[in-house]
């Protein structure tokens, strides 16, 4: 937005400020098949990033764009083939198009595009050859961002004139955001007291030439993407929100910067700013580990 400023799903009658829609994306589908040695489909891995929140805030429950991949591809893998999906670090990345008010952004039509280059990807399947299983773990002691403490006395002086929800409907279905906001910055600041780091756990794993890196919460596609183009491995998915949510999103210290609602600090934006650079390091590390042995 103008002054260099960050708008999460801004309204369509923004739209006339947007001087860009921000960040990059990763634009590869990754997908692996398990067979049988007489060439039957046992299980398929596809790898895709993006938030998986078609239809948000409707009060529904859906499978969204895995669930609708799932269905596509089962002409062509075979309906007892099992089909798995890892979502990518996607903290930043979201499948609608604020520029363009026709775009289709239901669960099927993403569910369908991804078979389309599922299915493109089945014809130009490599054999691998290494039968290979490896295992790496590690963890990474991330310091927490330190709260002003004119914005803990801030909130705990809203949560003594407020101790109730403060709604902002007739309905009490919705809550103002600077009462939610407050209770988070004083939960974060007694967290913080006890406890000023985030212990982080980073895993990768090894299906022959294929490479598996587990992080916590919702890093930034920055993150990685420099995983990836780093990788010694061919093929590389790295996949979000492994082992639970905690510390949450994990914006880049750019993106901390210019704000935004996955930035602003708060129990569920809580790291450091260099903190996707020391995820993204130590997963190097232990992807070139494994590779070499």
């Amino acid at each position: 937005m103008p002054g260099r400023t960050v708008i999460t799903h801004p309204s369509w009658n923004m739209r006339t400020q947007i001087l860009q829609t921000e960040g990059p994306i990763d634009p590869e589908v990754g997908l692996a098949l398990f067979t049988t040695s007489d060439g039957k489909n046992i299980a398929a891995l596809l790898h895709h990033t993006c938030h998986p929140c078609n239809g948000y805030p409707g009060n529904y429950i859906t499978t969204d764009w895995p669930g609708a991949w799932v269905s596509s591809m089962k002409s062509a893998l075979g309906n007892e083939c099992i089909t798995l999906v890892l979502n990518g670090c996607c903290g930043n990345i979201h499948h609608h198009n604020h520029l363009d008010n026709t775009w289709k952004h239901d669960p099927v039509t993403l569910g369908a595009r991804l078979a389309e280059s599922s299915n493109r990807a089945l014809k130009s399947m490599q054999k691998q050859t290494k039968p290979m299983l490896a295992y790496r773990s590690s963890f990474l002691r991330i310091p927490m961002r330190e709260l002003p403490e004119d914005e803990v006395l801030a909130a705990k002086t809203l949560l003594k004139e407020h101790p109730e929800p403060m709604w902002i409907n007739e309905t009490h279905t919705a809550i103002d955001w600077d009462w939610a906001y407050a209770h988070s910055t004083v939960s974060l600041w007694e967290e913080w007291l006890k406890r000023p780091y985030f212990d982080y756990k980073v895993q990768v794993f090894r299906i022959a030439d294929i490479a598996i890196v587990a992080l916590p919460g919702e890093p930034f596609v920055e993150g990685q993407l420099r995983i990836k183009q780093e990788s010694p491995f061919n093929h590389t998915f790295v996949s979000h929100n492994s082992n639970g949510y905690p510390p949450g999103y994990i914006p880049t210290a750019e993106a901390i910067l210019h704000g935004g609602y996955e930035t602003q600090l708060a129990i569920w934006s809580m790291l450091c700013p260099e903190a996707l650079d020391m995820i993204s390091d130590r997963a190097i590390e232990l992807l070139n580990d494994m590779a070499d042995k």
